[in-house]
Parts: C-alpha cells; structure tokens; sequence
C-alpha cells in the first residue's frame, strides 16, 4: 500500500533510513531499551526493503531476466549475512569495551548505500 502511494524507490529510500536509524541506535545504546528499540527499527526496515525489493526488481526488469534477477537478490542476502559474520571476526580484536558498538555501526553501512542508490541511481517505477 505505501509502495503503491509513494513509488518503489522512495519506499526502499525510507526502509533504508528505519535500517539506518536503528543500527545508529543499537551502536549508541547504553541501556537495553534502547538496544530493543534499534533492534525493532532495524526488523521493521529490513522487513519492508524485502517484501519491496522483488516488486522492484519485477517491474524494472524485462521479462526474461525476472526469474534469475530475483534469484541474485536472494543470493545476495546470504552473501550480506555471511560479510557481516566476517566483518565481525576483524572486530572481536578490538577492545571488548566497545568492539560491540563498532559490530553494530557497520549494519548502518548497507542502508546508507541504498539510500544514495535510490536518491541518485535508480529509477522509479
């Protein structure tokens, strides 16, 4: 329904925000409300960019690309999931006082990125 209202893009650029807020919070947290309410940012951000990236990827692409274009979405998620573990093993050597805080910053990087991508490069459909 929103997607339909505002446009693709402009529903990934939000989604992206409410990503990009919660990790922020999650990062700064200093007591576990806070923690919760990154957590549940991030949840509600992560779920809406999901449920809008295969429309997206459907509307933009021509028919015969749709199936394996959607598969790539799919497989990046997982290739996502497995950075991120990554990323965290070069962290745990950090201080322990807050090596957790940078763990939980890096999650605001994807969204700025998707953010910029739907500001500046992709078009709506």
């Amino acid at each position: 329904v929103i997607a339909d209202a505002i446009g693709r893009t402009r529903t990934l650029f939000f989604a992206s925000l409410t990503f990009l807020i919660g990790a922020l919070l999650m990062a700064g947290a200093n007591d576990y409300g806070t923690l919760f309410l990154g957590r549940s940012l991030i949840g509600i951000g992560v779920g809406c960019g999901l449920s809008i990236d295969p429309l997206y990827i459907a509307e933009m692409s021509p028919p015969e690309w749709r199936g394996k274009l959607s598969s790539y979405s799919e497989a990046a998620i997982n290739i996502g999931i497995l950075s991120g573990y990554l990323s965290n093993v070069c962290f745990m050597w950090l201080p322990s006082e807050y090596n957790w805080r940078v763990m939980l910053a890096m999650g605001a990087v994807p969204p700025f990125i998707m953010m910029v991508l739907a500001t500046y490069v992709m078009p709506d459909t």
